[in-house]
């Protein structure tokens, strides 16, 4: 009888470990269940400082934010463009170059999709570049880039996210001015003097100026004196000059529009030349000219 009860308290007690255990291993949740959550892609659409090494390169910063839960189990972003795998930029003349670059503006790994990669290494934040080499010499107008931005887990599928690039390239002109014979023409900066000498005679100076631009471009001359260089000491004395480019006469005030290479320097020359007044008073004579270069 005692052997009886023995065997009975076994097999209770048998029975209570083997539904002890059976519940902590139902309850356990699986990897796939513990990797979930969202997450969001930013661009700045307004680009970033310029390095020194490229100065007409754009740099556009974007950001991919996971939650939490899903920076545990996420291995890595994958950033496909939808313009196609050469360039991720695309404007009013078509696809520019450009490309994606890593935080350190390093270039990526991309996937045989097209997608580039970027390891998360268990970070919540992971920021990157979109980099145009020569974005600010490109044609002027509006500009966008796709994604579609995906999470790489290990079991988990999570739902991509669609972002797009937006910003806009503006008219743009550069101008500096050389001078033929520097004995008669002084450059400094932006400011030209023009020395014309003995002017009982005619006489006349040259200088280049070298444009770059984007766009179309015009240039105006305007004179302070309306094309007269005037006696410091008596402003009645007066002695007409001419002023040229190209071998063209300017009109004070009315533009002229320039010829220029897109994204090339395009060298134009400038004359001036006074006419011979024999008789002029002594004294120094001078004018103040303004050169505006627009670009449109």
């Amino acid at each position: 009888m005692k052997n009886n009860q023995r065997v009975n308290v076994l097999r209770i007690l048998c029975f209570c470990l083997w539904f002890g255990l059976s519940i902590r291993t139902f309850a356990q949740p699986t990897q796939q269940e513990q990797c979930a959550g969202q997450f969001t892609v930013q661009f700045a659409n307004t680009a970033n400082s310029a390095l020194v090494t490229q100065p007409n390169a754009l740099w556009f910063q974007g950001t991919v934010q996971l939650d939490r839960q899903l920076a545990s189990c996420v291995n890595a972003i994958e950033i496909k463009p939808t313009n196609g795998w050469q360039h991720v930029v695309q404007g009013p003349t078509g696809k520019i170059t450009s490309s994606i670059l890593s935080t350190q503006r390093k270039s990526v790994t991309r996937n045989p999709q097209g997608a580039f990669i970027l390891p998360t290494l268990g970070q919540r934040q992971i920021d990157f570049w979109v980099h145009i080499p020569n974005g600010k010499e490109s044609t002027p107008g509006h500009y966008h880039g796709d994604f579609t931005v995906s999470v790489v887990t290990p079991h988990s599928h999570i739902t991509p996210v669609y972002a797009s690039l937006n910003f806009a390239i503006k008219p743009f002109v550069r101008a500096r001015i050389e001078a033929k014979n520097k004995q008669w023409v002084t450059v400094s900066g932006t400011n030209v003097r023009v020395n014309m000498g003995n002017l009982t005679q005619k006489n006349k100076r040259d200088l280049d100026i070298i444009v770059t631009s984007n766009a179309s471009v015009k240039l105006e001359v305007r004179s302070q004196n309306d094309g007269y260089l005037v006696n410091v000491a008596r402003s009645r004395y007066k002695i007409p000059y001419a002023v040229s480019l190209q071998g063209r006469q300017l009109e004070h005030g009315a533009p002229i529009f320039l010829n220029t290479g897109k994204n090339s320097q395009s060298r134009f020359t400038m004359g001036f030349e006074n006419t011979a007044v024999p008789g002029a008073a002594h004294g120094r004579y001078e004018d103040k000219m303004t050169v505006s270069l627009i670009a449109y």
